[in-house]
């Protein structure tokens, strides 16, 4: 009996699709987005940007359920609430570490610049508290985007009331072992009191933010360090 061989052609067609998001918990090991028990909201870098904000802070006033205070109206102090609750119950993370607790989360959102962001992540209501007891009102986790060697960028910012902002970064070393340093600054100091009332119409601040990041990589580990240095003083 003969044996007969038959040739067959399958035509395989591309599909496109989108992936899940992904986010870091409170274990801090990343997991997907739609599997997480706990609702977050995530910013994409690009995101942030496209609203053209002065710094991080503004750019989170457009999310839904986050809005930017004045805790001051003297020295002009700010601070995210989230579901309305004050700023001193929002816990601020940095690559899912708290740098700064208490009321100086306050001023954890301010000097870093949106280009050093790859993306941030809100998470609101009382589902946050198993990150303790400061984040009754919710958790706001800032992710640092990964360090490439010869990376650099700098922006300057003036406007017509004669506050300066300036800031930039670089990063330098071999791609195992990186090395990145960041400066924001902003300065003004215009004393006006237009009513005669002993404040100043408009605080007056002179704030420098220096950021220090080592990203070490191995074959089988990751080692990240962060380093920040805040100063500022300021004038109502």
């Amino acid at each position: 009996a003969g044996c007969e061989t038959g040739i067959q052609v399958i035509s395989l067609r591309p599909t496109t699709f989108a992936l899940g998001g992904a986010t870091v918990v409170g274990s801090m090991s990343p997991a997907r987005l739609k599997e997480s028990p706990i609702r977050t909201a995530v910013l994409s870098g690009a995101s942030l940007n496209a609203v053209h904000a002065q710094d991080l802070v503004e750019s989170l006033d457009f999310t839904t359920g986050v809005r930017e205070t004045v805790g001051c109206g003297v020295c002009g102090t700010n601070s995210v609430q989230l579901n309305g609750m004050e700023g001193v119950y929002s816990l601020v993370l940095i690559d899912g570490v708290p740098l700064l607790g208490g009321l100086a989360s306050a001023y954890a959102l301010d000097g870093i610049p949106l280009s050093m962001i790859q993306q941030v992540e809100v998470i609101q209501g009382p589902a946050s508290a198993r990150f303790g007891s400061q984040a009754v009102g919710g958790v706001i986790n800032v992710v640092l985007s990964p360090l490439h060697a010869g990376d650099s960028f700098s922006r300057l910012r003036l406007d017509g009331h004669g506050r300066i902002q300036a800031s930039g970064s670089a990063v330098w070393g071999k791609e195992g072992a990186l090395w990145q340093a960041g400066l924001d600054g902003i300065h003004f100091q215009r004393r006006v009191d237009d009513n005669g009332d002993g404040f100043t119409d408009a605080p007056n601040m002179d704030r420098v933010v220096t950021t220090i990041r080592h990203q070490r990589r191995s074959d089988r580990r990751q080692t990240r360090l962060t380093a920040r240095l805040f100063g500022e003083e300021r004038f109502g």
